[in-house]
């Protein structure tokens, strides 16, 4: 046996080297850390201590410095701190680095240590830690998947507690292996507050005991599979949002797993707690209500429109609290999860449809509120208003009861009296809570079914015997404000404390008995005072409160004052001192403090007799069950009940469960209240540790030994006390006495196979263990210090020596050396100045013969080269000077061109203006000239009964004449019918042309489709017959044996032919739907086009006037007519849907051609008579009063013969009824062409509905098809490779071969030669196959890392360099070098668009909108102007030696000269070609965001600047907006500027935001009748002033054009401001003050205009009469067309932005400093 007994290397280390902790102070040796005087422990200098701290709770610390109570500590940070040993504990210096796994085994078990070895052992992913048999879980928040693999399953199975590492499967196995051979149940407690991970504890213990009773399937299930499917239906249901956990659980579950004599699973049952129902009435700020609310509230919008249901925040049982949505968890997704867990837990669709039912009528009670009802009543209620009244109406729907039976049931009570009732009407408060009490009833009763049908779907077995319960139950709560929940909470808490007490307290009378010690003394803490002070009848708080709950006029400050003079002697009771209605209870785990003034409203748990009584008559099924019909007794009474009654009778059902079987507890911590990976809050984690019981169980176990420690681990630490012992000592019990005993301990209890120590020992004895090694220490470091310096002594002897006698040796060796060297060295100088000389000669001639060869030849090619670029020049000065002239000839004749019918058409449109206000007028004086009429046969009805009898024989002559009149009339009505009745067979006619047109175009379509279908046929044979070939190919290539390389992957070929057949199934499918789509559309296209061609224009019959000047006007006018007529058949034509029969089309086309000729004949004929051309305003006035007068007198003349010539049995009555016959017919006719309009009207919007529809289609199928040939490029690449390989794997096969026949003609040692030339050995050439193989391969592996670092490296902010984006050259720059765009097959780009989208997804940030705007565009730019579409294939590269020297020549000299100045074109494949269009989307999806951006910050700020506030005068006040707008626009200018934006893009986007302004002032101007003010007009003018200022300050490079959209507005302020309106002619208003305003906007501005300081600043009526005239007869008073349109949406062209780019070469950007820095980007120093 030796000497020493082992220690650790590290006091070795410090005892040798003289460092560490040990100190010598005195010549008696080194002191103890620890020594004890007078019973209690004290410390020494140099030790190290545990300090408390409030901010880290412990602290490791140095003693510095020691006086009686006062010690003088040192921390690691370097401060000094004064404290008392009474705070302090000792710390081990042997602690483990890595924790121990049972804090039995600690050598201190006290806070500090407890708390260390926690976070040492989370730090390493050790989560578990036994104390005991007790099981602590902390919370690591990730993901540890070792934890859960089934392989970690199957080492816990069969083994004992103990032997593997902390886990719950181990508690899992110890209390099924138990349950077995025991045959006892078993229970498991999970404890710990919210976040904890109780839930997941859960899971895995389930998982664990499935694994180890088998799965015995219920209806193909297993039980644990059923079970665990039901959480997520509990959760949405019974689960909420707290202070400390976003998915708390608010009620306790007990899951017990039922076991047959086999030991399987045979059925479970789920048993819940304390449901906190008083969550659905009320919640606090910032948690939420349960789930399942919100859930249904996110449902889909069927769902939410089938229960009435919207935002959550308009409900009032949801917006108590701010807090509506959790980060993370999105509530649409989470209902549809709760739906299918609903379904596979047995919950049917129509139980489903149900729950919800009743969960949205929950949420339309809590929007019901009360007020005062009539004067009939005092204390009577009603509900508030409409909204209230609309969700009592849609709850009562919901239930399925009847409103009013609804509304009385809150608003009312029944009072049952001796033989007779009496209604009571409720005040609006008690109304409410009637209210709140339906609907916590409701909820629980609903979640208490949802229990039951989860229990009865998953099964329980009523003949087994042997169970094992989990609970998993909420921990202790201590908020800031507690509540009756967390009282009740409290309450289970302490009853579990107790039962873990009394456990742990058996556990170690278990352990003591089996060592056989004495534990007699030992003292039990029990909690049974705080339970007697809550529970104990008839004081406990509980009865008191149910008391204070059954009288009504009881409140909770009563309650309190109850509570104060019960309890004012009780220690665990106190009354704060700032509160007259709190109190405090002294809990096990700390004071909790709470609030009682929710205490009587939550405890009440009665079930109205009225709501009772209504819901069971529910004609729902589902509700009316959960409201069984109550018995006779209870129906008209309302029956009290206490929630904290019923609470404590399932709690003492609980426990009789939990005593009944074993309890096996697992404390669950959460680590930080960050909810975080990697954080350890040590005070947080310790309160949970009190407040879990876990330092309770270590006090009790320091009450009795709670230092263990095994005879061979105590004989091992302390043997160096008494090295001699285990000589002298037959055992190790022996050993351990005498140690004990030489220590002089006391109290210490040996037993059968371990030492019990009291606290304090363990530090005596590593005192006395210290003091021993320090005295070897000392000893030891005396022989190592002699004997080092010894050996150094030595050493240096011996080593002088040698030194002597090799610098001897060595000084003769370097003489000899060096006149070796001197002779040496004159035979080398002769012999090398010799060979200098030869090759300088041979050098010189060479290269003047390499020389003269070179000049002549580079002589030759300039002057062949100078020939051909002369010639060449020659013929392109020639073709650039034609082109120059024709294209010059071509623009002055198209300029021509167009200023001709430019002023043509304005002198048309003049002279049109002119004909129609003139018909205008004529219109009115034809109206006075009508009234006119009507007084002068006023005046002749006094002379008709003189008159009669004088003239009947002229009255009959007349008669005749009028007969004779209506016979011409009739006769020319008739030939007119002919004529129109030939006019529609030549209609009928052209329409069977039209038909016979459509046939043919349907026959040719059919013709191109089938031909289509032969390609398509064709391009499947032949995908066919590759596929064989390939697998043909696959099938004949040989596999290399020596090298085990597999040539072709037959599965892999199978499978891309696969896909590659439904890709081209489904692109087939997608060209034919396309080509139909397209084919319609052409087919509608083609026929409209005809129809409107084929129509015959109407023939105007001539008019001979003599004036030449009105017949050019005339037809003038009629072909402006023509063309109106042609536009009016287009639209027609047009207009016509799809689905409208020939005859429909007759009838309509018929229809409006006969209007057409009657407005055209009238208008000539009119026009013709009586307006010409030269007749000016006055003349006309003229003439049409000298006609008025003629005809006055005509018509005087008319009446008087009239008057005679009437005969007298023709009275007045039968005139008038013929003239109202006849206007009845007119009217009648004008609304059944009205009624055609409207029908016209409603077939366009169906048929532009429908060409939508068939555009939106297309779309898809496009970009379908797309996808589909992006997919077969990929599938190329993948086949091209594949093909390559094969090819490789060939030539291996051919060379291994090869190889083969050589080997077998030649001898061994026979060599082949290289392609250098040199000798290579036969084994040498497959070798350099596999390294051809292998270097391609690197070089793709090295192009596709270059790709990612490309990607990585510009998907940062690069910035501008030189006013251009750095990202988007450095693409270019790349893409240009790997020759990608001439890349058949290549996916960078779809990766690079994929990029692009990924950068966009936050449309908000307009920074990185601008950004990438910015880089799109300059993008775009280059390939815009460097790809071009491939015309011929490039000539074959030459093979020959000089053919590339030429070549190289040719393309050095090209490159040198026009790289960098003019853009290199490339030839361009698809996949470049598809991604520019791809590229030039997202430029315009881009700009589109910015600019709805840029309207969206605008929108708020135009809608205060369009009206000034009448009632301020302070003009600063009103013009602060303006002054925002003006911010806004340099705000996005600056965003713009700085990111370098194309000036196009930029100017177009403020081009079309001041349109959006200018239509929004206008708009607003024409719409409000109070805008149209002057002193608004004052206030806008300022305004616009302030725009105009900004946009001269910003200059026209900046922001274009835009205050010229800005004209509408101006004009219109500009009108609002003018002086004397009233002065104003028609062509002031038209020509000077707003000449851009159509009639119908000065019209509508005119009449609106009002100014209450003066009323003569009105237009004049004469004005605004010339103006309706000039109104188109067919816009109704009602129509909105007189407002502008925003056209602000419209897109942008992608094309303007090369055009208008004025940089035609390719500018040179510095790259990236981190890509310059990679060696695969060396080539973009070329492009710096």
């Amino acid at each position: 046996m030796a000497l020493f007994t082992p220690v650790s290397k590290e006091e070795v280390r410090a005892a040798v080297m003289g460092m560490g902790s040990f100190k010598a102070p005195g010549p008696n040796g080194f002191q103890p850390f620890f020594f004890k005087r007078a019973g209690q422990l004290s410390f020494v200098v140099g030790s190290h201590v545990w300090i408390e701290d409030p901010e880290v709770a412990w602290i490791d610390a140095e003693i510095q410095e020691s006086k009686q109570d006062e010690i003088t500590v040192i921390y690691e940070s370097g401060s000094r701190v004064v404290s008392k040993s009474a705070t302090m504990y000792p710390k081990d210096p042997e602690f483990p680095p890595n924790g121990v796994e049972d804090m039995t085994r600690l050598a201190y078990l006290h806070e500090p240590g407890v708390l260390r070895n926690l976070h040492v052992r989370y730090a390493i992913n050790e989560i578990y830690t036994y104390t005991g048999n007790i099981l602590i879980a902390v919370n690591p928040f990730q993901r540890l998947p070792h934890l859960s693999e089934t392989s970690t399953m199957a080492r816990y199975k069969g083994a004992a507690f103990g032997e593997q590492s902390p886990h719950p499967f181990a508690i899992a196995s110890s209390a099924y292996s138990k349950m077995i051979n025991e045959e006892k149940s078993q229970s498991i407690l999970v404890s710990g507050e919210s976040g904890a991970g109780k839930t997941e504890s859960t899971k895995m213990l389930m998982h664990y005991l499935a694994f180890l009773g088998g799965r015995a399937a219920t209806e193909g299930r297993s039980v644990e599979q059923q079970v665990l499917e039901s959480n997520p239906v509990l959760e949405a249901f019974g689960n909420a949002k707290t202070v400390r956990n976003n998915n708390s659980s608010r009620f306790g579950k007990f899951v017990e797993i039922q076991f047959d004599q086999k030991g399987r699973i045979s059925g479970a049952a789920i048993r819940t707690y304390l449901l906190e129902r008083s969550r659905v009435c009320q919640v606090s700020d910032p948690e939420r209500n349960y789930h399942c609310f919100y859930m249904l509230c996110a449902a889909p919008k069927e769902d939410v429109g089938k229960y009435k249901l919207g935002n959550p925040r308009k409900f009032h049982y949801l917006n108590q609290s701010n807090c509506i949505e959790l980060d993370g968890v999105d509530d649409s997704k989470e209902y549809i999860a709760t739906k299918r867990a609903m379904e596979v837990v047995g919950i049917s669709s129509d139980e489903q449809d149900a729950i919800f039912r009743i969960v949205a009528a929950v949420l339309h009670l809590g929007n019901i509120e009360f007020v005062k009802g009539g004067e009939e009543e005092l204390d009577s209620s009603q509900p508030k208003d409409e909204n209230s009244h609309y969700h009592l109406k849609v709850a009562a729907e919901l239930l399925m009861c009847d409103e009013k039976s609804l509304e009385a049931s809150f608003c009312k009570r029944v009072m049952v009296t001796r033989g007779d009732t009496i209604t009571k009407s409720l005040d609006p408060t008690s109304a409410a809570l009637s209210r709140d009490a339906l609907a916590k009833i409701v909820y629980s009763r609903l979640f208490d079914w949802i229990v039951d049908k989860i229990n009865n779907s998953i099964g329980q077995d009523p003949d087994s015997n042997n169970l094992i319960g989990v609970l998993d139950i909420y921990g202790f709560e201590s908020f800031k404000t507690n509540s009756f929940e967390q009282f009740c909470i409290n309450l289970t808490n302490e009853k579990l404390q107790q039962h873990f007490n009394q456990h742990v307290f058996k556990m170690e009378q278990e352990e003591y008995t089996k060592e056989e010690i004495d534990w007699s003394y030992i003292e039990f803490v029990d909690n049974q005072d705080v339970l007697d002070l809550i529970e104990k009848k008839p004081g406990g708080v509980i009865a008191l409160l149910d008391e204070a709950c059954m009288f009504p006029r009881s409140t909770h400050e009563t309650f309190a004052e109850k509570l104060y003079q019960t309890f004012k002697d009780n220690k665990r009771f106190s009354k704060p001192k700032l509160s007259r209605t709190d109190f405090t209870i002294n809990h096990y785990a700390g004071d909790v403090t709470y609030q009682t003034d929710f205490f009587l409203d939550k405890n009440k748990d009665y079930v109205v007799p009225e709501h009772a009584a209504l819901l069971s008559a529910s004609k729902c099924p589902f509700v009316s069950g959960l409201f069984p019909p109550l018995p006779e007794e209870t129906t008209k009474s309302t029956k009290f009940s206490s929630i904290a009654t019923q609470f404590k009778l399932q709690l003492q059902s609980l426990l009789e469960t939990l005593n009944a079987t074993e309890p096996h507890y697992i404390r669950c911590v959460k680590p930080n209240n960050l909810l975080k990976p990697g954080i350890f809050e040590n005070n947080n984690v310790l309160q949970q540790l009190r407040c879990g019981g876990v330092m309770e169980a270590i006090r009790i176990s320091c009450a009795g030994y709670p230092t263990r420690k095994s005879f061979d681990e105590f004989v091992q630490r302390f043997t160096i006390l008494e090295p001699k012992v285990l000589k002298a000592c037959p055992d190790e019990m022996t050993a351990c006495k005498r140690l004990l005993d030489r220590a002089n301990l006391k109290d210490y209890q040996i037993g059968k196979t371990k030492v019990f120590l009291r606290a304090g020992q363990m530090a005596e004895l590593d005192a006395c263990r210290a003091e021993v090694l320090g005295r070897s220490a000392s000893v030891i470091q005396r022989k190592v210090r002699t004997f080092l310096c010894r050996k150094h002594f030595i050493l240096l002897k011996y080593s002088a020596t040698e030194l002597e006698r090799v610098a001897r040796g060595q000084l003769a060796r370097h003489q000899y050396e060096c006149m070796r060297r001197e002779a040496a060295s004159l035979k080398i100088q002769k012999d090398f100045r010799m060979y200098i000389s030869r090759n300088a000669y041979k050098t010189i001639c060479a290269t003047a013969i390499c020389i003269q060869t070179g000049m002549r030849g580079m002589a030759a090619r300039n002057d062949l080269r100078f020939r051909k670029r002369t010639q060449a020049s020659i013929v392109i000065q020639g073709r650039y000077r034609g082109y120059s002239a024709r294209t010059y000839y071509k623009k002055l004749k198209k300029a021509t061109i167009a200023t001709q019918c430019s002023w043509r058409r304005t002198l048309a449109r003049r002279e049109l203006r002119k004909l129609k206000m003139a018909a205008r007028e004529a219109k009115a004086l034809e109206a006075a000239k009508l009234n006119l009429e009507k007084q002068v046969e006023e005046l002749t009805l006094s002379l008709e009964t003189e008159q009669r009898m004088r003239e009947n024989e002229k009255l009959q002559h007349a008669l005749q004449d009028k007969e004779l009149q209506f016979q011409e009339t009739n006769a020319a009505k008739t030939q007119e019918n002919e004529k129109l009745q030939h006019a529609l067979q030549e209609m009928e006619l052209q329409l069977q042309e039209t038909k016979e047109a459509k046939t043919q175009e349907n026959e040719k379509l059919q013709h191109a489709l089938q031909e289509m279908e032969l390609q398509l046929q064709e391009t499947k044979a032949a995908l066919i017959q590759e596929r064989d070939t390939a697998k043909k190919v696959a099938e004949e290539t040989p596999t290399i044996q020596e090298n085990s390389v597999n040539v072709v992957d037959n599965e892999l070929i199978n499978k891309l032919t696969a896909e590659n057949e439904q890709l081209q199934n489904a692109l087939q499918e997608m060209e034919l739907q396309l080509q139909e789509t397209k084919a319609a559309l052409i087919q509608e296209r083609d026929t409209a086009k005809k129809v409107a061609e084929e129509t015959p224009t109407i023939q105007e019959n001539s008019v001979n006037v003599v004036d030449n000047e009105l017949i050019n006007k005339l037809t003038a006018e009629n072909e402006q007519l023509k063309k109106l007529i042609n536009s009016l058949r287009k639209k027609t034509a047009q207009e016509i849907p799809v689905n409208v029969t020939d005859n429909e089309l007759i009838n309509k086309l018929t229809s409006e051609n006969e209007h057409l000729k009657k407005l055209i004949n009238s208008l000539r004929k009119k026009t013709a008579q009586e307006i010409p051309v030269n007749v000016t305003d006055n003349e006309l006035i003229n003439k049409l009063t000298s006609e008025n007068e003629h005809l006055k007198e005509r018509i005087s003349s008319l009446e008087k013969k009239t008057a005679l010539e009437i005969p007298a049995n023709f009275t007045e009555n039968e005139l008038i009824n013929k003239l109202t016959a006849e206007n009845e017919q007119l009217k009648e006719q004008v609304n059944s062409l009205e009624k055609r309009i409207d029908e016209t009207e409603r077939k366009y919007d169906e048929c532009s509905k429908l060409s939508e529809e068939r555009m939106n289609q297309i779309i898809e199928t496009e970009s379908k098809m797309i996808e589909i040939k992006t997919n077969m490029q990929r599938l190329e690449e993948k086949l091209s490779d594949m093909e390559t390989e094969n090819q490789v794997l060939r030539q291996q096969t051919l060379l291994s071969s090869s190889s083969r026949k050589m080997s077998g003609k030649f001898s061994p040692t026979t060599t082949v030669p290289a392609e250098n030339g040199t000798q290579a050995a036969q084994g040498s050439v497959p070798a350099k196959t596999f390294g051809v193989e292998d270097k391609r391969k690197s070089i793709m592996e090295r192009h596709q890392e270059s790709i990612e670092a490309l990607f990585k490296c510009v998907t940062k902010d690069l910035g501008f360099c030189e006013g251009k984006p750095v990202a988007a050259f450095t693409l270019y720059n790349c893409l240009l070098h790997w020759k990608s765009f001439e890349a058949e097959k290549t996916s960078i780009f779809d990766r690079l668009i994929q990029l692009i989208g990924s950068e966009i997804e936050d449309p908000n940030n307009n920074d990185c909108m601008a950004y990438w705007l910015s880089n799109t565009a300059s993008l775009f730019f280059h390939l815009q102007r460097c790809l071009r579409v491939p015309t011929a294939r490039k000539p074959p590269t030459p093979t020959s030696f000089f053919g590339r020297m030429t070549q190289g020549f040719r393309s050095s000299n090209s490159l040198s000269s026009s790289a960098f100045d003019v853009v290199h074109q490339v030839d361009a494949k698809y996949p470049a070609l598809l991604f520019k269009q791809q590229l030039a989307a997202y430029v315009e999806k881009i700009y589109g965001i910015v600019r709805e951006n840029f309207k969206k910050d605008l929108s708020p700020m135009l809608s205060s600047c369009i009206q000034a506030d009448r009632s301020s005068d302070d003009n600063s006040q009103q013009t602060g907006s303006w002054v925002s707008i003006i911010e806004c626009l340099n705000k996005y200018l600056k965003i713009l500027k700085d990111n370098y934006v194309p000036p196009v893009l930029v100017q177009k986007l403020f081009n079309q935001v001041f349109q959006y302004i200018n239509a929004e002032i206008f708009n607003s101007l024409l719409l409000h009748r109070e805008c149209c003010t002057f002193k608004n007009g004052e206030y806008l003018k300022s305004g616009l002033g302030e725009l105009e200022v900004w946009c001269n300050e910003a200059t026209e490079e900046s922001i274009g054009s835009a205050l010229d959209e800005l004209k509408h507005a101006n004009q219109a302020v500009r009108f609002l401001v003018a002086p004397q309106k009233d002065g104003l002619s028609y062509d002031d208003l038209t020509n000077d003050l707003c000449p851009v305003l159509s009639a119908q906007q000065l019209h509508k501005i005119c009449t609106l205009y009002c100014d209450d300081d003066d009323e003569k600043q009105k237009i004049s009526p004469d004005v605004t009469t010339r103006l309706k005239l000039l109104m188109t007869d067919d816009v109704e008073e009602d129509d909105k067309s007189f407002l502008l349109e925003d056209n602000s949406s419209l897109p942008i062209i992608v094309e303007e932005i090369p055009s208008s780019a004025h940089d035609k070469t390719v500018p040179k950007i510095k790259p990236p400093a981190e890509l310059l820095e990679n060696a695969n980007f060396q080539f973009l120093h070329d492009y710096c």
